[in-house]
């Protein structure tokens, strides 16, 4: 195996731009969970239909709130 063979591997953050990037958050209704979520799509903004978070949690209005909120980066 080439050393140098993880160097040349693309960054997920770089493969968004030509793939979707797809993130699966689990407690993604609060807390940390919460704050992931957001922070991904602020990270993912303006970037076209590259991105899709699937948010896991008991809390099905916080999860369309932060649904909304996200759609509104």
């Amino acid at each position: 195996m080439n050393p140098d063979s993880h160097s040349r591997t693309p960054s997920p953050l770089t493969l968004g731009a030509t793939k979707p990037f797809v993130a699966v958050v689990a407690g993604g209704t609060a807390g940390i969970g919460k704050l992931t979520v957001c922070v991904i799509a602020a990270t993912f903004a303006g970037r076209g239909n590259g991105l899709r978070v699937y948010i896991i949690g008991w809390n099905e209005g916080a999860a369309r709130k932060i649904i909304t909120d996200c759609e509104t980066v």
